[in-house]
């Protein structure tokens, strides 16, 4: 019970510091904006879950990944818009041209922070819609492994999870993400 409480805690902190840093990034004029502040309003844009966010988001990583080309979670956050393209069918490319560029940016942030749960899981996730999916089984469950408060990577194993015919574990990470 103990260390449930502590995981909260800390998954709490992480997304209270992210909200923090994100309402002085909208302080700030867009120009003056650098590589971590981009990505900050590039998450934001993208969390509404529409097509112009998510164009807009691309958008804003891109610029991140001009400013610091080795700033892996840019790369990690564009694979996710890119693979969009694929999954809804928004922005350019869309359907399968949004693969491979969807597995570049996953890759090349998994290459510059391999300990990262959330570069792990985005290349899990998009290798999943490239079909390899025992691959990227193997790479969520690392992602989890590294951080279990990391809910958005426990709820990406659990979907590759389900994907790759494993439903019962599936739904036993999809409840650690609700509890």
């Amino acid at each position: 019970v103990q260390e449930e409480i502590a995981d909260r805690i800390a998954a709490r902190l992480v997304a209270q510091v992210d909200h923090e840093s994100l309402r002085r990034a909208k302080r700030r004029a867009p120009a003056s904006l650098d590589a971590y502040e981009l990505v900050l309003r590039g998450r934001e844009l993208h969390g509404r879950a529409t097509e112009a966010g998510t164009i807009a988001a691309r958008a804003m990583f891109d610029r991140a990944i001009a400013a610091d080309p080795n700033y892996a979670t840019a790369h990690a956050w564009q694979a996710f818009t890119i693979q969009r393209g694929f999954t809804h069918h928004w922005g350019e490319p869309r359907g399968r041209a949004a693969l491979a560029p969807a597995l570049a940016h996953a890759q090349r942030a998994a290459e510059l922070e391999p300990d990262s749960p959330l570069c792990l899981s985005r290349l899990a996730f998009v290798l999943t819609l490239h079909g390899r999916t025992e691959e990227a089984i193997e790479i969520a469950r690392a992602a989890v492994r590294l951080n279990p408060c990391a809910y958005d990577s426990r709820a990406d194993y659990a979907m590759i999870l389900g994907n790759g015919g494993q439903p019962a574990e599936a739904v036993r990470q999809f409840r650690i993400v609700l509890a």
